[in-house]
């Protein structure tokens, strides 16, 4: 209890001291606080005793402000009373001329006035008259013409302006004319018109004539074979009624019928297609000539009545066909029940022996073995012949129970065909039950196999995850190798499979094939699971092979990809020394062809690689030239003094505005004043220079270079020619967005040569270089359409592109033709065409 007590009272102790360090702790802050808050305090005494100055020194400035004004006020009154004494006399006097000079115009335009009245009713009454002439008829334009000639003598002369007036009238007069010779014209041809209508309507009425006797021939024709039809048809109703009726005589009478219906259709869609084919001239016929008067012509009508025995003919053919169709239907169920009761009497006759026209009990036997191939038993021949099938006091069945006979065997021979079926179906169910047992306990056996296959499979996945992960790590060199392995793993979990699917496949051999399709139904239900298992497995076992094939294939790529990105390090290397050197495309081929043969072998690209400069560092901007420079600087400067002598200007004008709001302006000084404990960036910090890049440094594979050098060649070739090389070197940029070519790398220094055209193409002398001022991208280029050098723009600060990697193409503009050589001719053609040339020519 003592140490309890003592513990207490130094947990107590301890609680006393952290609550008088967090007393200290708190009071320590207030402090802090309270200091803060006092210099917060005096920060804002200041700021309210500068505001307070401010606005004294705004009032001040505002009451100078006000009495100034007073005084130019008061000036300006004074001045604007003396102007405006002034202005009263000078205005005084304006409105004594002004009313003279207005009373002098009125008298002038009243007598303006009145002579126009009189030149305007000259005038309108000449017009009153031309007007009637301009509407004239062939009738009164002689008259109308002697009225205008008339007020023209009276009236034209207070028209003020005869020589305008005459020629209005004549221009009418011959406007009239040509009307009046137009209308009569017109009437000419009008009549003219007539009289051709009428020849073309006797034209047509003959013509018409002609195509409906014609039609008319056409007509009868197809009359006279829907008559023929009918009395082909009426041998079909009589056969009918034939008791001898056979099959073939059907046969032939419809044939008959259906060849003199196909005539008859024939003749009928004759008439169809003449008017179809004339369709033209009948339809002319039937509106009429324009123009030509109303009315139904004779030949109209029997035209329309053609039409009518055209229609009636196609009706009653296609009647009298399908009639036909009908009756040889009838007629053939009729011959065809004729024949089954003829061949029913002969079987009875067959087995008729003592021809009294009855079965007897050893017929009916001899019956049924001799059609149905079925021994009749006893019992059943006895209810036969004791039965309703033998009428009383006779010896057998008679011919019209023959059918009642054949029925009531093929129900024998049925009841006895039920009763082997059924001892089968027991026999099989008996097989059934004892190879079943086998068959589960075989499926018992497979089912441990197919766990046992599982596992196999299961390796193989570890073992591609294995493999994954090892690929993920390793060169794709060694990805083959870990490709191979897992096959040998996923090869013996395709064994192990391919065994147990091949036993449980022929589990159901083990019986006879008569119970197969029994035992396949069984195993399915009760080796359904395994062989859902076994689909699962062999989709495990493909996934896996093809995740193999897969590595082996990503391994190719990369390798691919590994040469084609060191053939165009190679290419990058040629091209920066080319550049930095200031050699050709001719100059650096030279260089790099040590034996001067015109072409590189794999030795000398090697040895020319292992000297050259792999260090790609960015291309700086040229240089501008001395008078050029000085040329730009003293305009800069001029445009600088003209900037500063406007900005002079809009200062003295902004004067008066700017010492009106100092207040404002102070206002947004304290505003600015950051607040204690804060940091605001202001906006004349220093810009961050932009990083130059780093230079990119190339490094190339010797071991490689052998299988670079052969992507760098034809194919087929083993030495990199110099047309390969050109083409390979050489950098071309196709146009996307149309940009200007200038004279000097600086966009804000160059002038424009000329335009580039979207599409087109260019070659790359130097860079691409960055400018770090603009932040743009620019080449030197040359332009293919006309040679001409200079600077364009790559892609924009905003990133628009304006040029992009692409190779010049050919464009076919005219059809030529396709060669496989050089040379248009075989060299032997020309030898042998100049010895003939020789031959033909003279002494």
């Amino acid at each position: 209890q003592q140490q309890q007590q003592q513990q207490q009272q130094q947990q107590q102790q301890q609680q006393q001291q952290q609550q008088q360090q967090q007393q200290q702790q708190q009071n320590a802050w207030q402090q802090q606080a309270a200091a803060q808050q006092a210099e917060q305090l005096r920060q804002k005494q200041e700021l309210e005793v500068r505001r307070q100055q401010l606005e004294m020194e705004n009032q001040r400035r505002k009451l100078e402000e006000l009495q100034m004004k007073r005084k130019a006020m008061e000036e300006q009154k004074r001045m604007i009373e003396e102007m405006r004494l002034k202005q009263q006399q000078e205005q005084q006097m304006k409105m004594e001329a002004a009313a003279a000079a207005r009373n002098a115009e009125i008298a002038r335009r009243q007598a303006e006035i009145k002579k126009k009245q009189e030149e305007q009713q000259a005038t309108l009454a000449i017009r009153r008259v031309v007007q009637k002439v301009r509407t004239a008829t062939a009738a009164n334009f002689e008259e109308m013409q002697q009225e205008l000639a008339q007020v023209c003598a009276t009236e034209l002369a207070k028209t003020g302006a005869e020589e305008k007036m005459r020629e209005e009238c004549q221009k009418a007069i011959e406007m009239a004319k040509a009307r009046v010779d137009a209308i009569l014209a017109a009437g000419q041809k009008e009549a003219d018109r007539k009289a051709e209508q009428e020849r073309l309507k006797v034209e047509q009425e003959a013509n018409m004539l002609k195509l409906v006797q014609e039609l008319t021939e056409l007509v009868e024709a197809a009359e006279e074979g829907t008559k023929c039809l009918d009395e082909v048809t009426k041998p079909l109703d009589e056969a009918a009624k034939d008791e001898k009726l056979t099959t073939d005589k059907v046969m032939s009478l419809a044939e008959a019928a259906e060849t003199a219906g196909a005539e008859a259709k024939t003749k009928t869609k004759a008439c169809t297609d003449f008017i179809m084919q004339r369709r033209q001239d009948l339809q002319v016929f039937k509106t009429g000539a324009p123009g030509a008067a109303g009315g139904e012509s004779e030949t109209k009508q029997n035209l329309a009545k053609l039409l009518t025995r055209i229609k009636e003919a196609t009706r009653v053919a296609d009647t009298a066909l399908a009639s036909a169709k009908d009756k040889k239907a009838t007629a053939m169920k009729r011959a065809g029940a004729l024949e089954k009761t003829k061949a029913i009497d002969a079987v009875f006759a067959k087995y008729d022996k003592d021809k009294d026209k009855m079965l007897s009990q050893k017929e009916i036997q001899a019956y049924a073995k001799g059609e149905f191939k079925f021994n009749l038993p006893q019992d059943c021949l006895k209810r036969i012949m004791e039965g309703p099938l033998v009428e009383e006091c006779k010896a057998g069945v008679a011919l019209e129970s023959f059918h009642w006979l054949r029925t009531t065997v093929g129900a024998a021979r049925e009841l006895e065909r039920d009763l082997n079926r059924r001892q089968d179906r027991k026999e099989k169910e008996r097989v059934l039950i004892g190879v079943k047992e086998k068959l589960l306990e075989k499926v018992k056996s497979v089912a441990t196999a197919v766990e046992t296959a599982h596992k196999d499979v299961i390796k193989a996945e570890e073992k591609i995850v294995d493999m994954r992960k090892k690929a993920m790590g390793a060169h794709y060199d060694k990805h083959d190798a870990l490709a191979a392995e897992t096959d040998k793993v996923i090869k013996t979990s395709r064994a192990s499979y391919e065994k147990v699917k091949k036993t449980l496949d022929g589990l159901s051999s083990i019986v006879d094939p008569k119970y197969a399709k029994d035992v396949d139904a069984f195993l399915d239900k009760e080796a359904k699971a395994l062989k859902i298992q076994m689909k699962r497995m062999e989709l495990r076992l493909t996934r896996a092979s093809n995740l193999t094939t897969r590595l082996r294939d990503e391994a190719k790529e990369t390798a691919v990809r590994e040469i084609v990105t060191m053939k165009e390090n190679v290419i990058k290397v040629i091209r920066y020394n080319q550049r930095v050197e200031e050699l050709t495309t001719e100059q650096i081929f030279a260089e790099i062809d040590k034996n001067g043969d015109g072409e590189i072998d794999q030795e000398e690209l090697a040895a020319w690689l292992e000297s050259a400069d792999k260090e790609l560092k960015p291309f700086k901007p040229p240089a501008a030239d001395e008078p050029e420079a000085e040329e730009k600087k003293e305009d800069a400067e001029e445009k600088k003094e003209d900037d500063k002598a406007e900005e002079a200007k809009e200062g003295e004008a902004k004067e008066g505005e700017a010492a009106e709001k100092p207040a404002e302006a102070e206002k947004e000084k304290i505003a600015l004043v950051p607040k204690a404990g804060l940091v605001r960036p202001t906006a004349l910090a220093p810009a961050v220079p932009e990083k130059e890049p780093e230079p990119e440094v190339i490094e190339l594979d010797s071991d490689k270079l052998d299988e670079v050098f052969s992507k760098l060649c034809d194919e087929g070739e083993s030495s990199l020619s110099k047309a390969v090389f050109f083409r390979s070197v050489q950098q071309f940029l196709k146009v996307i967005k149309e940009t200007a070519l200038t004279d000097v790398f600086p966009v804000t220094t160059s002038k424009p040569m000329r335009k580039l055209d979207a599409r087109e193409v260019v070659e790359v002398l130097e860079g691409p270089i960055r400018d770090a001022k603009t932040k743009v991208t620019r080449v030197k280029c040359k332009a293919l359409r006309d040679n001409v050098e200079g600077w364009a723009t790559i892609s924009s600060n905003l990133g628009t592109v304006f040029l992009r990697e692409g190779k010049p193409s050919f464009k076919v503009v005219k059809e030529t033709i396709l060669t496989e050589e050089f040379q248009l001719e075989p060299e032997g053609k020309k030898e042998g065409e100049e010895e003939k040339n020789e031959e033909k020519k003279p002494d």
